[in-house]
């Protein structure tokens, strides 16, 4: 009677669930205690992980498991998608294709308001995003199971599950099984930036073609955009990488995952990395900043560093001596800001 209660029940009078997720958890839950009837369906399940329903039971499995050997399919199969794509690097060989982009943005975006009001601002923009997002109608399972897209979100949703994965379990897992983890999901991620980074002459002749193809185009407009296209892919993607190994109980694996990958990418990674882990700003943040300054002289990386050490600065309070430190490493003017609204 409870379970079918017309006001608060989760399930419908005909048996079926009132919401999908709760559908999901007791599937996951009874896959992830039936480990000999599950092995087939998670293993197909795993394949197919970009579908919504795939995906909300494997979180649902990981949420529920102990079982160790889930953790390592689902690390096979994002190992396995778009293998054949080299995870980017951000080299200069690669970051040139950000073009002329990159001088038309801002240089100094410090606020002169309050953290708190910085804060809520951020929260605002957050909740219009959730509502936006809420409100899109996107359905991957009508597409062919063989189709480009579906490595796309594949890798994003494996990746996401991986999160689970370190968010629910770092605590029983080997360190390297988690090493492999932070690894996985961060080349799955460079692999996403690659996939769609073309080289720089591919996109010269792309806005070439969409130039004759529009004559009324302008075609300096036109490259620009597909520069601010690759550049604003880069930094979701990164994002979204140090969003899913965003644990901070993890944090000497992730250094160590950095330093051994040595490249732009992995450091721009470690860095958000640890301010995104720092409760304000701090001197051991300004010295990691000044480290990767002098070692990465290339303006893209240099602007990707500064842009987002401004926009936690804004967020974050910290000592002014620190704050006025990491504006000279940046080259840009320090302003004092309101402790608090009046």
């Amino acid at each position: 009677n409870r379970l079918k209660h017309d006001e608060y029940g989760i399930i419908r009078q005909d048996g079926s669930f009132r919401s999908a997720y709760m559908y999901h958890y007791f599937l996951g839950r009874y896959l992830a205690r039936n480990e000999h009837a599950a092995g087939p369906i998670l293993k197909n399940m795993c394949e197919r992980s970009h579908t919504e329903s795939n995906y909300l039971t494997l979180l649902f499995v990981i949420h529920h498991t102990s079982d160790h050997s889930i953790v390592d399919d689902i690390l096979l199969q994002t190992m396995n998608t778009l293998d054949g794509v080299t995870p980017a690097e951000l080299s200069r060989a690669e970051t040139i294709r950000f073009g002329n982009f990159l001088t038309g943005l801002p240089e100094n975006i410090l606020s002169p308001n309050s953290v708190e009001r910085e804060r809520a601002n951020e929260r605002s923009r957050y909740d219009e995003f959730e509502q936006t997002n809420l409100t899109t109608d996107l359905s991957l399972d009508e597409i062919p199971h063989d189709s480009p897209v579906n490595d796309v979100y594949k890798i994003l949703r494996n990746n996401q599950i991986m999160g689970q994965i370190l968010r629910n379990h770092h605590g029983n897992l080997r360190r390297s099984t988690i090493e492999d983890a932070v690894e996985i999901v961060a080349d799955s991620g460079l692999r996403l930036v690659s996939y769609l980074l073309g080289s720089h002459p591919e996109i010269l002749k792309m806005a070439e073609s969409f130039a004759t193809e529009h004559p009324d185009w302008n075609r300096r407009e036109i490259l620009e955009r597909l520069e601010g296209f690759y550049f604003i892919w880069t930094l979701l993607n990164l994002e979204s990488i140090v969003s899913v190994i965003n644990v901070k109980e993890i944090s000497n694996v992730v250094d160590t995952v950095v330093d051994r990958n040595d490249n732009a990418a992995y450091d721009v990674i470690g860095y958000f990395y640890q301010i995104d882990n720092a409760a304000e700003l701090t001197f051991a943040i300004r010295d990691h900043l000044n480290a990767l300054w002098r070692r990465h002289r290339d303006p893209a990386i240099r602007h990707v560093l500064s842009i987002r050490t401004q926009q936690y600065m804004n967020t974050h309070g910290g000592q002014a001596s620190v704050e006025q430190s990491v504006c000279s490493i940046l080259g840009i003017r320090y302003r004092r800001r309101l402790l608090a609204d009046s």
